[in-house]
């Protein structure tokens, strides 16, 4: 085990993970009816063929820019630690006030919006700097970010700015 340097190379060396990796090349299909055994680099195009005869999918590429590790439209993940006042500008959250806690009683309108920005209390708040009337951040981080950097927690803190404003 010394001679592997990653846990890909261990799980690799296991037949059993292999096909739970990743793979960069497209294989061959299984247990998909009449597709099974098409070489992946056909596949794709006899599948789409296959629906579109049907009237159910047509080829199309499509582009998403995401930022990464904010989130839009969740409430689940964890709360930005984050108050926008007037006066201050954006203020970070102190310590000894973490963590920030999600309210229990959201309600899921399908506006396009984070739930948080719409529940009639949780975002208003104080500035820890000068005690007046602020507003949290109502975006969230995704939920692999508080178990993935809780080692570079003062790093974060000094960076989370530029963090939102990708």
């Amino acid at each position: 085990m010394r001679s592997m340097r990653t846990l890909m190379e261990m799980l690799w060396g296991n037949s059993f993970y292999r096909d739970a990796l990743f793979h960069a090349e497209y294989g061959t299909m299984i247990h998909s009816d009449q597709f099974s055994g098409t070489p992946g680099d056909t596949a794709r195009q006899k599948v789409t063929e296959w629906l579109e005869t049907r009237s159910a999918g047509k080829y199309a590429v499509n582009y998403h820019l995401r930022d990464w590790l904010i989130s839009r439209q969740r409430y689940w993940g964890a709360p930005i630690p984050m108050v926008y006042c007037p006066k201050c500008g954006e203020v970070l959250v102190p310590d000894e006030d973490l963590p920030v806690l999600l309210p229990d009683d959201v309600e899921w309108k399908p506006t396009g919006e984070s739930p948080l920005k719409l529940h009639p209390t949780w975002q208003h708040t104080t500035c820890p700097k000068c005690g007046g009337p602020a507003e949290r951040e109502t975006d969230t981080m995704d939920t692999f970010m508080c178990s993935s950097w809780y080692h570079q927690d003062e790093p974060m803190k000094v960076s989370i700015l530029s963090l939102i404003h990708i």
